[in-house]
């Protein structure tokens, strides 16, 4: 009727005890390999942190070159617009004195009948001389700073 052998008490205890040696033997074969991948773990995370302190180190090195070569390119672009406006002051002043003397010289001989009273020749020739100078002063002062001298 059905396909199952019957099992005698004997031979059930011999397949019990069988049964119960495998499972020994597998639990003991499971601490072991338990104990192997334990010590495997450790030294892949070892492995594993010394390679991200490396990246990490590699990284800040990384950064520190880029933090390095952006001020380079910060300092280069400084001195070029140093010099170009170092050169358009310059000539932005000898502009202006240049006309505050061809003011000053058409007011003196009245050319084309130009004139202008002594007060405002005065107040003319001291303020906006002292505006370009202290424009000049400033500019100067902000182009050629001694911040990087050591």
């Amino acid at each position: 009727m059905s396909n199952e052998k019957e099992v005698t008490p004997t031979e059930g205890k011999e397949a019990s005890s069988d049964l119960v040696r495998k499972l020994a033997e597998f639990r003991e074969r499971l601490s072991q390999l338990s104990d192997a991948e334990a010590l495997n773990t450790e030294t892949s995370c070892d492995d594993e942190i010394k390679d991200e302190e490396r990246f990490f180190e590699k990284g800040q090195r990384d950064y520190e070159q880029e933090i390095k070569d952006a001020e380079l390119v910060s300092l280069k672009q400084d001195i070029d617009l140093r010099r170009k406006f170092a050169w358009a002051g310059y000539w932005m002043n000898i502009g202006w004195l240049v006309a505050i003397l061809l003011i000053i010289v058409s007011a003196g001989f009245h050319f084309y009948r130009f004139g202008l009273p002594d007060s405002v020749l005065l107040a003319l020739i001291g303020t906006t001389t002292a505006n370009v100078l202290g424009v000049l002063y400033i500019v100067m002062r902000y182009l050629f700073d001694t911040k990087f001298k050591h």
